[in-house]
């Protein structure tokens, strides 16, 4: 995996990363991740969000150099545009309008090519239906968390902030970058794999342009000579060959012959 600097501690609080929602909108599965309270706002453990944005980045990293496609899902009016941008620079597909189903979601997307190989959710609650149909078809899903959203169904989550622009959008160039190299890393796997199959053909089976030639104009007719065959060029001489003398029917005699009395 190529070596990228992924944010500091220092970096994500500078993001606001750590900001959840009120205490009193939290979802209980979140408190692993959460640090403390302040003013009645809980507050994102940061050393566990670096932690498992690492994780989350190494799978798509590795999802993306087998040559998996991975959508980028994110229906937030306010940040749907810059989601959408991370994932045309990393050569990823996105859904920025209402989630529709998959099986639907298949057929409508050009590029795709099959089911995805992961999807990557921001805003865990608001996208619940994705996650959910990710799960139906065996989609690994890739999430944004926040303290006020079910991680249950999420296989790879960054607990942070998912409404602020600056927060997500911190993320998800992380996650872009690395996907990114990803398919760079495919590419060059897939150009070597070409060379060693080019390199593998047997000599034996290769024909040579003056011997491709010779089988296609080995002579049949003895009035036609092969004169030269260099490398593809072929000279023909052919006999000349007498004028055909016509022959005219006898015309029948108009006078009919006498019979033998």
């Amino acid at each position: 995996m190529e070596k990228y600097q992924f944010p500091t501690i220092q970096e994500l609080l500078a993001a606001g990363v750590h900001f959840g929602h009120s205490v009193n909108k939290w979802n209980p599965k979140m408190e692993p991740y959460i640090f403390s309270s302040k003013q009645g706002v809980h507050i994102i453990d940061l050393d566990k969000t670096s932690e498992l944005l690492k994780a989350a980045a190494d799978f798509l990293y590795g999802v993306a150099a087998k040559g998996g496609q991975i959508i980028f899902v994110c229906t937030k009016k306010q940040i749907a545009d810059l989601v959408a941008q991370e994932a045309k620079r990393c050569g990823g597909l996105y859904m920025s309008e209402r989630w529709m189903r998959l099986e639907r979601f298949f057929g409508g997307v050009v590029d795709l090519k099959g089911a995805p190989a992961a999807v990557l959710i921001v805003d865990a609650k608001r996208e619940k239906t994705a996650i959910n149909e990710c799960k139906i078809f065996n989609v690994p899903v890739v999430g944004l968390v926040d303290t006020n959203s079910d991680p249950s169904n999420v296989d790879k989550l960054i607990p942070g902030n998912d409404d602020a622009a600056k927060s997500v959008g911190k993320l998800v160039a992380v996650l872009a970058d690395c996907i990114a190299a990803g398919y760079r890393e495919y590419e060059k796997s897939v150009e070597i794999a070409e060379a060693k199959e080019g390199a593998s053909v047997e000599p034996s089976t290769v024909t040579t342009a003056s011997e491709a030639v010779r089988l296609q104009v080995e002579p049949t007719d003895t009035n036609v000579e092969v004169d030269k065959v260099e490398a593809g060029r072929v000279e023909k001489k052919v006999k000349p060959v007498g004028k055909v003398k016509t022959v005219a029917k006898a015309k029948a005699s108009p006078k009919a012959k006498k019979e033998k009395k």
